[in-house]
Parts: C-alpha cells; structure tokens; sequence
C-alpha cells in the first residue's frame, strides 16, 4: 500500500460530473429508505464508473490496497464507506446501518481496488474468505454516524481500516520474507487496525503472498547480492568498467523496483530494509529517494 493523494484528482473531474453527481444525490434524497433508495443509487452507478480510469491512473494503474498491477485486473471502484447497509464486522454490535448513502456520489469516498480487495472471496489455497465487501468497522463504534451530515462531522470517526488516501496508513504496514504482510510496529492498536486490514482487504491471500516472496523478496536478495559482488570487483580494480557498469545497473534495477510506479513498490522497500548494512549506504540513499 502506498499513500495516494485524493486531491490531485479534484482538478481532473469534469464540471459536468460533478452536477450530474448532484443531481442523482438529490434523487436518492428523496427515495424512500430501504429498498427505493439502493436501488436509485444502482440507477446512477455509471457516474462512479465514469472515474474509474482517474482513480486508476492515480495509483500508476495499481490497486490501492494491495498494489497488483492494473494490466492484471479489470479493477473496482470501492465506496471506502459503504453506500448500501454495512455488514457488521466480528464481534462489533451496532444497530443496523443503512450505509453511506449521502456519500455514494462524493467522488473523495472512491478508492480503485482489485476484485481480490473488494470483493469477498475465498482463498483457494487456505480457505480463509477475504474481501472488504460491504466492511467498515470502526476502532469506536460509538461514533458512527448514521445518516446525512455535514462534511466535517464524518471526521469524529475513526475507521479501523487502514486507508491509502491518508499519508501516515500506509507506513503501518510492511511485509515478511515470506511476502506475507505484517504491522510495522508492536503497538497493539496498530496491530488491531492493520490485522483487520489485512482480512478485508485480503491482502494475506495466497497468490498475493506467493507473488510478493518470488517476484520482489527472491529478486531483491539475488540483486543485492550481485550487487556486492560487482562493488568488490571494482573496488579491487577501479578501471574494471565492466564491474562498475554492472553496479550501477544492479542498482538502477532496484530503485526501479521501490519506485511508487513499480507493483509491490511497499514490498519491495520492505525488502531492501533487510539488507541494509553500515557498507551499504546506497540502500539508504534507495529507499530515501524512493
């Protein structure tokens, strides 16, 4: 997951858009709760699909969740709090929420995410059922809102899940070598927010976790390695262009890798973190720039 600035969509978002998007909140407004009112949303579901190329090119054509490839995925536009009634999540009791029906057309409630993240599923390997579906707990249940309100109150929440549109979410959460993915830090709040992330967003799935430890984890270690081995090599003999190339190109390979562009960029940075040493200072200068 890497931080994605919500903002710079603003500017790109038709006038247009934004008075059809008005014009269908007043029309969900005025149906009845309940069945009516899901159903006049649904009426208007090409406006959110309309944003769906904006969002995605926000994120270098990447899921927001869990960073796989656009190419790879026909991909979602995940309503972060949900327009139609919320599932309750584990143990939280809460009376029935008809979702965030006044938000179904706020285009800052839009996230692009993979099927996988967005959608429940079941992992085919472990068995385990994913997916944020219609998910949104909160750490305090207590401050839920419930119905149209103005903007700043929806601020008293706090969501559980971790959100790529807020700058400091996406550092709480990092990987093991195995690609599976883990809270970077011991807090146990910390640990309570990303662990529920990881079960809504799926991001512990098999595949995922597979393609994390083979295509960054095992890369980023042979490349490191290599990359020794070229350092020694000119170091031994500063007119060994050869050795000083194949650094430099070892090198240009991996700040490649923990470039926000790159898919599982968030793996990738994890990854290298492992191999810093006090004789590699240019993993440091990697991850600084990155």
């Amino acid at each position: 997951m890497r931080h994605i600035d919500l903002d710079l969509l603003e500017s790109e978002i038709p006038e247009d858009w934004k008075k059809r998007a008005e014009k269908a909140l007043q029309e969900v407004r005025k149906a009845a709760p309940g069945k009516a009112r899901s159903d006049k949303i649904d009426e208007y579901s090409h406006l959110w699909k309309e944003l769906k190329d904006l969002l995605k090119q926000l994120s270098h054509k990447k899921c927001w969740y869990c960073e796989s490839a656009g190419y790879r995925i026909i991909g979602d536009v995940d309503h972060h709090r949900p327009k139609n009634k919320l599932r309750r999540y584990t143990h939280h009791i809460y009376p029935d929420h008809a979702g965030y029906w006044w938000l179904a057309f706020d285009w800052r409630n839009y996230r692009f995410a993979c099927e996988l993240c967005n959608r429940r599923n079941k992992d085919h390997m472990t068995g385990i059922v994913g997916g944020k579906g219609s998910y949104f707990p909160l750490i305090d249940e207590g401050k839920r809102v419930y119905d149209e309100c103005r903007p700043f109150e929806i601020l008293q929440e706090e969501p559980l899940l971790l959100d790529p549109t807020v700058p400091t979410d996406p550092l709480l959460l990092t990987f093991e070598e195995d690609g599976s993915p883990k809270a970077a830090s011991s807090d146990k709040d910390i640990i309570k927010r990303v662990n529920a992330s990881i079960r809504l967003y799926h991001l512990d799935h098999y595949d995922l976790n597979e393609r994390r430890r083979h295509e960054i984890f095992r890369v980023i270690r042979e490349k490191v390695t290599t990359a020794d081995m070229f350092y020694w090599q000119y170091d031994k003999d500063k007119s060994d262009v050869s050795a000083r190339e194949g650094y430099r190109n070892v090198v240009r390979d991996l700040k490649r890798m923990v470039n926000e562009r790159a898919e599982y960029s968030a793996a990738a940075r994890a990854a290298l973190k492992i191999h810093r040493t006090p004789d590699r200072l240019w993993i440091n200068d990697l991850l600084m720039a990155s």
